[in-house]
């Protein structure tokens, strides 16, 4: 029996269960180990935040959201697409960059998360449409895409009016990098 694409997809659904953190590093922990994404660590994101912060913030309000609301996800590409909505590796507020970066930055986090860790059908539309409405003709079209738009708003007013966010998930997420990183 040939499946069609949505029973593919809701194949690999499931709720969010367990410790979020946990989920972020079982399917995260090979974008989080690596060499560019260490380097949104210098890239100021909103208000006193990295991209880098900002990326981890996303991805554990996006799981807490879909955890609340006890939705069917794929959660493995929620993970990915969050941490990678971002993934253009430069400082906007810097000259030079890129014209038009809120325009075109998920374009450039598309094709280096593609170069860099590959990416599903799902991770791919869900980076492309987390700016929705902003780009008014990428609409998120499935859930994933729809709590990675929702997280990064909320994320993105709440680091820019200066909120304190998510500080002891990210020093625990930190915390646990560098016990990894030394073998521990």
């Amino acid at each position: 029996m040939n499946e069609t694409k949505k029973q593919r997809k809701e194949k690999h659904r499931s709720r969010v269960d367990g410790d979020l953190i946990d989920l972020l590093f079982l399917y995260g922990g090979d974008i989080l180990r690596s060499e560019g994404f260490q380097k949104e660590k210098q890239f100021r994101q909103h208000g006193g935040y990295s991209v880098y912060d900002h990326s981890l913030a996303v991805c554990l309000f996006a799981l807490r959201l879909a955890k609340k609301a006890k939705w069917n996800v794929d959660v493995q590409s929620l993970v990915r697409a969050s941490l990678l909505h971002d993934y253009f590796l430069y400082d906007w507020h810097k000259k030079p960059h890129p014209k038009h970066h809120a325009n075109l930055h998920p374009e450039y986090a598309v094709e280096n998360a593609k170069r860099d860790f590959g990416l599903n059908e799902l991770e791919e539309e869900a980076i492309r449409c987390h700016m929705w409405p902003f780009h008014l003709f990428r609409f998120p079209r499935c859930k994933e895409s729809w709590l990675l738009n929702y997280a990064d708003t909320h994320s993105a007013l709440r680091e820019t009016i200066g909120k304190k966010w998510l500080r002891k998930e990210l020093a625990s997420i930190e915390g646990r990098l560098s016990s990894f990183n030394k073998g521990d």
